[in-house]
């Protein structure tokens, strides 16, 4: 049986490589859809999608994925407010694994 810390680490490897090719702070700013995945913050928001939690995660690098889907029933704003992403914010600080899947 896999050590579910093996299991863990070589999900957060997987993670790394694949925020890689994804959004960077740097090219943004994004042109989001309105395209429903929920993604939770660890600032107990719901983003409608990660092109929308990485647009406010660019212009506050205090946040960070929590989870893929809602964060509770009754936090579930859709959208979060978004503004411009910060210069010189690091996209690379993301501690956790950002899912790709549709993306």
């Amino acid at each position: 049986m896999v050590s579910p810390y093996i299991l863990m680490a070589l999900l957060l490897a997987y993670g790394a490589m694949a925020a890689d090719s994804m959004y960077k702070c740097e090219d943004g700013p994004f042109n989001c859809t309105d395209e429903v995945a929920y993604i939770c913050g660890t600032d107990g928001k719901t983003y409608l999608n990660h092109c929308k939690f990485f647009t406010e995660y660019c212009a506050n690098n205090a946040i960070n994925f929590a989870k893929e889907g809602k964060c509770s029933d009754e936090n579930t704003p859709g959208a979060a407010k978004t503004s411009a992403p910060a210069k010189g914010a690091d996209y690379n600080a993301v501690p956790s694994p950002v899912p790709t899947s549709g993306y």
